[in-house]
């Protein structure tokens, strides 16, 4: 991994690296704990810790769109100390009552029943099935139609039922 991280780096942490570089006696632990501390101070991770357990799904956001951005707040490579099951709950507490409704039926049941890796399996399919999911403010475009929740639910549980479901027009689809 070492050999490798000189190349991820740019403009000021290429001069960072190139000052202490030196100074962790070729241990890599050290030389990441340096990095992190200087670009991901605690104050930065305490925020972040913050806005994923005080999530809000927005108005007019989706399912989908909501999920992808929770995995992105968590999946930024900090460890914030947050165990699975508090980030499934914190994300089903944090939704409108609607989309917690529609994930309790996608999961045929109260979704925070459901063990962590089916809750995942249910969640990837949403997220699967999302057609706008890489910049979570945005609206999906024109030529695509909003999607049918029923459908959706559907595609779910024949997932979850080892069932192939019925394959969705081109409008459908995450591009």
């Amino acid at each position: 991994m070492w050999k490798l991280f000189p190349f991820s780096l740019t403009g000021k942490a290429k001069r960072w690296y190139s000052r202490h570089v030196g100074s962790v006696d070729g241990e890599w632990e050290k030389l990441q704990a340096k990095f992190c501390l200087t670009y991901f101070p605690i104050s930065c991770v305490a925020r972040l810790c913050r806005e994923i357990l005080n999530f809000k799904e927005e108005e007019k956001e989706s399912l989908g769109a909501a999920w992808a951005q929770i995995i992105d707040l968590a999946s930024l490579g900090l460890d914030l100390a947050i165990t699975e099951p508090t980030l499934m709950q914190h994300f089903y507490l944090g939704l409108r009552q609607s989309s917690a409704q529609f994930l309790d039926l996608a999961s045929k049941g109260a979704f925070l029943h459901l063990p962590i890796s089916e809750g995942r399996v249910v969640l990837a399919t949403i997220l699967d099935n999302t057609p706008y999911t890489d910049d979570h403010s945005d609206a999906p475009k024109e030529d695509q139609a909003p999607r049918d929740e029923t459908s959706s639910v559907d595609a779910i549980v024949a997932t979850s039922q080892g069932v192939e479901p019925e394959p969705q027009s081109q409008t459908h689809r995450r591009e």
